[in-house]
């Protein structure tokens, strides 16, 4: 079970997650969906969102999965949820440990982020009626961000015909 604690500021709302024993990465991304679905839809930055963003730094173990418009998002608001997994950034550290060539440590370190977006989008149907009746009338995007700043490793994008 997640505990959920308030870390916002005074232009988006993000709650950072905290849990007793440590989820699987699907569990995780599970609970922070439905956090996110809960939380936030039809409110705030999250208001008709046109953009799912879900943001895995591998160094650090964090994923922050966050609701916003292109509008908002343009002035760095979004609102969200964070949550730290061990086994994240173990990856991270395998691959470092693993003396690979610093393309092949991209290129795995990528890999691994992908994954982690993949089972997220095979999560997401789930929600998915819910997540498209708060969206915009054009839907919305998933975009999976990995180690590079603004560097988009995965982009879907869901439109309201689709389930809503």
């Amino acid at each position: 079970m997640v505990e959920w604690n308030d870390i916002s500021d005074r232009d988006s709302l993000l709650f950072d997650g905290t849990f007793t024993d440590e989820p699987s990465v699907a569990d995780a991304l599970r609970q922070m969906l439905d956090f996110v679905r809960t939380r936030f839809i039809g409110s705030g930055n999250a208001e008709s969102f046109d953009l799912l963003l879900l943001e895995v730094g591998l160094h650090t173990g964090r994923m922050i999965l966050a609701l916003t418009t292109a509008d908002a998002h343009a002035l760095g608001r979004a609102d969200g949820c964070s949550l730290r997994l061990q086994s994240l950034q173990d990856a991270w550290y395998d691959a470092d440990d693993a003396g690979l060539t610093d393309d092949a440590f991209t290129d795995t370190v990528a890999a691994h982020i992908r994954n982690v977006g993949t089972l997220f989008r095979d999560i997401l149907p789930d929600s998915l009626p819910d997540m498209l009746a708060g969206s915009s009338s054009d839907g919305f995007t998933f975009t999976l961000y990995g180690g590079d700043q603004g560097v988009s490793l995965m982009n879907q994008h869901f439109p309201r015909s689709s389930g809503g």
